[in-house]
Formats: C-alpha cells, sequence, structure tokens
C-alpha cells in the first residue's frame, strides 16, 4: 500500500476527531468539570455524596471516550477484514511472482482505502450523534 494514502486517511482521521474535538467534546467536557465543581459547593455533604455527584458530572466524559474508541476499533477492524479479501483476491489469482503478487496485494489495499477516505466524515457525523444522543440521558 502506498504510504501517501495511508498517512491521507490519517489526517482525514485525526482531522475529523479535532473537528469533534472542538465542537462537540470540549464543550460537553468543560460543562462535565464544570458540574464536578459545583458538587464542593455544600459544605454539609458526606463524601459518599461528593464522590456520587462527581462521578455523575463525569460520566460523559466516559461516554465521549466509549463512543470514540468503539468507531475507531470497528473502522479499525473492517479495514483489516478487508485487506485479509485483498490477501485472498491474489491467492485466488494462482500469482506465483511474488513481486506481481505484493503489487496486486497493494493495489487491492489502496483502493480500499482510498474508499475509507470518504467514509471518515460519515464515521465523524455518526460519533457526533451518538455522543449527543447519549448526553441528552445524563
Amino acid at each position: 500500500m502506498s504510504q501517501s494514502i495511508q498517512l491521507q486517511l490519517q489526517s482525514t482521521v485525526d482531522s475529523t476527531l479535532q473537528s469533534l474535538s472542538t465542537r462537540v467534546i470540549r464543550p460537553l467536557q468543560k460543562k462535565s468539570y464544570l458540574c464536578s465543581a459545583s458538587c464542593f459547593d455544600s459544605s454539609d455533604t458526606s463524601a459518599q455524596s461528593l464522590d456520587s455527584c462527581v462521578q455523575r458530572c463525569q460520566m460523559i466524559n466516559q461516554v465521549c471516550s466509549q463512543v470514540v474508541q468503539g468507531e475507531l476499533g470497528e473502522m479499525q477492524s473492517r479495514i483489516q477484514r478487508e485487506m485479509v479479501s485483498c490477501e485472498d483476491k491474489v491467492r485466488d489469482k494462482g500469482v506465483t511472482d511474488q513481486g506481481k503478487a505484493q503489487k496486486m496485494y497493494e493495489e487491492c489495499g489502496d483502493g480500499i482505502l482510498k474508499g475509507w477516505l470518504g467514509r471518515v466524515p460519515k464515521i465523524g457525523e455518526r460519533i457526533e450523534k451518538r455522543i449527543k444522543e447519549e448526553a441528552k440521558k445524563l
């Protein structure tokens, strides 16, 4: 696979995550930290109640992390499965020349990664939607 396509895909993912962080995740984190700080406003709160309050406020941070990690993990898993299918296609063609087989595999892999370039924005939208839905529940 060409390194430039790999770098382009990584850059697209990084850019999408940065945008999500700035527009969605950071405002929720700020709200979470302000909520946590407000747990300390009452002087007659028990240690257990204080801990519960802080944990409740911090839930959105865990949700954001789980959603992002889950979506990226699914993306990696799907790419890996598609790459295995490239190996199978090369093997099924019965190519004996190692150089030719490697070239066929790389071309197939490049096509897969190019296809994923267009899917990353949709993944970003899905992450944003799921985080917002989960935030409403908290």
